[in-house]
């Protein structure tokens, strides 16, 4: 009996460190995966961000236009958001907004910028 598994005897030792490697990988591509989807979560709080900026921003343009301002170009800044309004008037009380809202820094990869068209006819 003792002859008949002698020539065996390296084979678990074999499989148990294929196994350990494979299991290995698969947590190695584990946390790859979670840490994509962990970045995609933050810029897409970043864009949301961005875009509601902009939205805020038109609707506080739109407000200044009814008060009576006729600025060509105003800037707004909310929170690490900022937005930059730009108002032409195309016909007699019809203006055109175009509204860029940027969130973080451009030189990194955790940067949203949105922009924003609003037809806006005032009366």
């Amino acid at each position: 009996m003792k002859g008949r598994f002698s020539s065996e005897s390296g084979v678990s030792l074999i499989a148990a460190v294929f196994m350990i490697l494979i299991l290995s990988f698969l947590g190695w591509v584990m946390v790859g995966m979670s840490n994509l989807s962990s970045r995609e979560a933050g810029n897409e709080i970043q864009a949301a961000r961005a875009y509601y900026a902009a939205c805020g921003a038109a609707e506080a343009r739109i407000v200044r236009l009814d008060r009576g301002d006729p600025a060509a170009r105003l800037y707004y800044r909310f929170a690490a958001v900022q937005a930059e309004v730009e108002a032409r008037q195309e016909a007699a009380s019809y203006w055109r907004l175009q509204v860029t809202a940027t969130d973080g820094d451009p030189a990194t990869t955790e940067y949203a910028r949105r922009r924003l068209v609003v037809k806006f006819l005032q009366q």
